[in-house]
């Protein structure tokens, strides 16, 4: 093995607190001297000196590099992977009502009645967050009468009101009158142009399914009475009705239905509804509400309601409703909307 001198050793050795110590005594020695040295220098020198120093410092930052570490960076745009839901994955299913859907089974039985019934909570359009809810045999059928709703809408956005909209509305909505249905549909144009004015107003709701139709009017019918109007798609259109600009007017009128609209959502405390009925192409006849229906909490919920007898007759078909109606207000829950 080859020799180590004793001087070699002791650079690879920790130094003792001696050795430590007698170094900074001869460090310190060596500045006192080198300061005293620079005290009896001539000020040129000083100065000459201070500037080397300084340079020298200069020199050495500039070399040293001047990039550092630069921060992960973090994106805030979505992966190529993502795609945004579609606009109506957001509703939420409404809750299940069983004893409602029990009760519509048990009156379709006990009147031998089909019926149909949807209800939404209030939210204007484009803010809908859950889905209606929907019971009985019956989905969709003639608006008849109901349809005034959009129809007496376009009339009060007009940018003419005719001389007495109070008249029309009480016509249409408290006489329960076709003339005033008809007049209200007249004020806004020919049969194309009301047709496109109320079709306005459906859209501006949030319903993009329904069409409105036109047919020859008759003593009984307004032309835009035959319009199909599923249930569940006027459920959510009275729900951003009661939201929407001038829409109180109305709602205002459906407080005061007439002596021959007064039966089942009609017959409720402080419901605001529009009845309808009409002849279907089968030869039976076939009855429509749409309501604003306060429930047992005080909380409007938007309601439509059909129904069509087997037997044909409105008398059997307004005593189903009539049972029906005080069932929705009782056991609906859990759908409190807000505009």
């Amino acid at each position: 093995m080859p020799e180590v001198d004793d001087d070699a050793r002791a650079t690879d050795e920790p130094a003792s607190p001696e050795v430590k110590l007698s170094r900074r005594s001869a460090l310190a020695s060596r500045v006192r001297a080198w300061a005293k040295w620079m005290g009896g220098q001539p000020l040129w020198r000083i100065a000459l000196v201070g500037f080397l120093v300084l340079s020298a410092i200069v020199m050495f930052a500039a070399t040293r590099p001047t990039t550092r570490p630069q921060p992960p960076v973090i994106s805030t745009t979505p992966s190529a992977s993502f795609n945004p839901p579609p606009a109506n994955s957001d509703l939420i299913s409404p809750p299940a009502l069983s004893a409602l859907t029990q009760t519509i089974v048990y009156l379709e039985d006990k009147y031998q009645t089909s019926l149909g019934v949807a209800i939404a909570p209030i939210a204007p359009a484009g803010r809908a967050f859950m889905r209606p809810w929907t019971g009985g045999s019956l989905v969709t059928g003639y608006a008849w009468a109901t349809a005034d709703l959009p129809v007496a809408l376009a009339v009060l956005r007009e940018p003419k009101e005719p001389n007495d909209p109070e008249y029309l509305l009480t016509r249409a909505f408290n006489d329960s009158s076709a003339a005033g249905d008809l007049a209200l549909w007249q004020y806004l144009g020919t049969d194309t142009v009301a047709a496109e004015k109320t079709q306005a107003i459906i859209v501006e709701a949030g319903d993009l399914n329904t069409v409105v139709r036109v047919n020859e009017a008759s003593a009984a019918l307004a032309p835009f009475g035959q319009t199909r109007w599923t249930l569940s798609d006027q459920a959510m259109f009275m729900g951003s009705f009661y939201c929407m600009t001038e829409s109180d007017r109305v709602l205002t009128h459906m407080r005061q239905p007439s002596l021959d609209d007064t039966y089942g959502l009609g017959l409720l405390p402080s419901v605001r509804v529009k009845s309808g009925s009409g002849t279907e192409p089968n030869g039976v006849d076939s009855l429509r509400q749409i309501a604003l229906v306060e429930v047992a909490t005080g909380t409007p919920y938007a309601v439509a309601v059909s129904a069509i007898a087997i037997d044909g007759s409105l008398a059997t078909a307004k005593a189903a409703l009539n049972e029906l109606a005080p069932a929705i207000a009782m056991i609906t829950h859990g759908m409190d909307g807000y505009c």
